[in-house]
C-alpha cells in the first residue's frame, strides 16, 4: 500500500525538504505552550531530530534567503528534558521550567552535571551527530557553570553525597581549564564564596589547604581531599593555600574564641584549642626572627585557654 500512499501525498524519508521540516516545526513552535497537544507535538519533535541526525545536510538547504539551520533557531522546537539524568542528585534544582525551547538554549544531557539547575538539558543519546553540529555538546560559559556550583554549595546534602561528588568533580574539570583571574572575577561579582568540596560539604577557599591536617581541626579548616588532588595546580592557583601559615591558626583561635565568648570551652574544643596553638608555635617557628616579633609585640590577639578553659588573650595570662 506504500506506493498508493505515495501517490495521494504521502512522503517518505527522502522526498521530504526544507520547507516540509520548517512547517512542522512551526507548527510545534505554535502548540510548544499547549498542554493538550504536548504529546503530539513531543513525538513530531522527536522525529524532525531523527530525521536531521541522518540528514545533516537539510540543515544547510535555504529557504527564501537563509538557510534552514538559521530559521530553526528562531523556533521553540527542542524538547527539554523533564525527569532528572540518572544519578542526578534529588535535593538538587533541574531546570524543567518549559517544555520547548530554541536550538541555541539546550544543551546535551551529557553537560547536564554543569548546566542542569540554570539551562535547558536534551536527551540527544540518539541523535549525538545533530546534536554536535547544533552545539549541544559544547559548553564555553562560565557564568552559567558557576551559577551551577553555587546552586549545587547551597543544596549539598550528605545522603546523597556520591552524586554530589560526581558533579563536583565535572565542575572542577570543566573551571581547572578556564583562567582563574577570570573565574575569581566573577565569583566576587556573583558572591560566591563556599565552593570548595571538603570531603562531605563546602568551604571558603580561606578554610581549605592541600596538606593534611592534625587530627581535631575539621571543625574550623579543612584539607583538600584525595578526589581533588589532580586539580591541586589550580587551587593552588585558585588562592587555596599549600599549607597554613601563623594568621591562619591565630584566626581559627579567634573564632573559636567568638563562639564561646567567656564560656568553657568543652573537653573536644579544648583538645582542638590545643593542637591549634601546638601548629601555630611550629608556624611561628619557621618565621625569621622579626616576625616573631612582630607577631607577639605588635601583631593580631593571640587567644589562649586560661586556667578554667575560657579563651583570653594570650597577654592577659602568666606561666
Amino acid at each position: 500500500y506504500l506506493q498508493k500512499l505515495r501517490l495521494i501525498g504521502l512522503k517518505d524519508e527522502q522526498s521530504i525538504n526544507p520547507q516540509d521540516v520548517l512547517k512542522n516545526v512551526e507548527y510545534i513552535d505554535l502548540h510548544a505552550d499547549n498542554v493538550s497537544q504536548k504529546i503530539n507535538t513531543e513525538k513530531k519533535a522527536h522525529a524532525i531530530l531523527k530525521y536531521l541526525d541522518k540528514h545533516q545536510d537539510v540543515l544547510n538547504m535555504h529557504i527564501s534567503e537563509s538557510c534552514l539551520k538559521d530559521q530553526l533557531i528562531k523556533k521553540r522546537w527542542i524538547p527539554c528534558l523533564q525527569k532528572r539524568v540518572l544519578a542526578y542528585p534529588q535535593s538538587l534544582k533541574w531546570n524543567a521550567s518549559t517544555s520547548f525551547v530554541c536550538p541555541n538554549k539546550v544543551y546535551s544531557q551529557d553537560l547536564a552535571s554543569l548546566v542542569s539547575t540554570g539551562a535547558s538539558v536534551c536527551d540527544d543519546s540518539d541523535i549525538k551527530n545533530l546534536s554536535q553540529a547544533l552545539g549541544w555538546t559544547t559548553l564555553q560559559d562560565i557564568d552559567l557553570v558557576l551559577d551551577q556550583l553555587a546552586k549545587v554549595s547551597n543544596s549539598y546534602q550528605s545522603v546523597e553525597k556520591a552524586h554530589y561528588l560526581a558533579i563536583v568533580i565535572k565542575i572542577m574539570d570543566f573551571l581547572s581549564k578556564c583562567h582563574p583571574d577570570d573565574i575569581n572575577s566573577k565569583m566576587e561579582e556573583k558572591g560566591i564564596a563556599k565552593w570548595v568540596w571538603h570531603g562531605n560539604g563546602f568551604t571558603t577557599r580561606d578554610k581549605a589547604v592541600l596538606e593534611s591536617l592534625s587530627f581535631g581541626l575539621q571543625a574550623y579548616c579543612f584539607s583538600i581531599p584525595p578526589e581533588l588532588h589532580m586539580y591541586s595546580e589550580f587551587l593552588l592557583n585558585m588562592g587555596i593555600k599549600e599549607t597554613f601559615c601563623a594568621d591562619d591558626y591565630i584566626q581559627f583561635l579567634g573564632e573559636m574564641q567568638n563562639e564561646f565568648k567567656k564560656k568553657s570551652l568543652d573537653k573536644e574544643t579544648l583538645k582542638i584549642a590545643i593542637q591549634i596553638i601546638i601548629d601555630l608555635a611550629e608556624a611561628l617557628d619557621k618565621e625569621e626572627n622579626d616576625t616573631k616579633v612582630i607577631y607577639l609585640q605588635n601583631g593580631p590577639v593571640i587567644y589562649l585557654p586560661n586556667t578554667e578553659c575560657v579563651l583570653v588573650p594570650s597577654t592577659e595570662l602568666f606561666y
